[in-house]
């Protein structure tokens, strides 16, 4: 999925700047910006969609290590590291 959106993207980048050259044809500085702008823009909500599922996977590990904490405290074996601090 990652692969087909990058090139998706690429596609449509491409295709915009080939359009924003025609466009711009007298004016290569202005047609320049247009395009360095709009590589910006798409490179940002590529960022963007990559930082969210980061944070997804996150989410889930956290939820995944608080499962593992309840379980293991709802558990009647007691890990030996723990019974020389519960010993009186």
């Amino acid at each position: 999925m990652h692969m087909s959106s990058t090139l998706d993207a690429c596609f449509k980048g491409a295709e915009a700047t080939a359009t924003v050259r025609d466009h711009f044809t007298g004016c290569h500085a202005s047609a320049d910006l247009f395009i360095a702008k709009n590589e910006l823009e798409t490179r940002a909500k590529d960022l963007a969609a990559e930082e969210s599922e980061i944070a997804d996977q996150r989410d889930r590990l956290e939820a995944e290590r608080a499962i593992d904490f309840f379980d293991e405290l709802g558990s009647d074996v007691v890990s030996p590291k723990l019974i020389p601090h519960i010993q009186c």
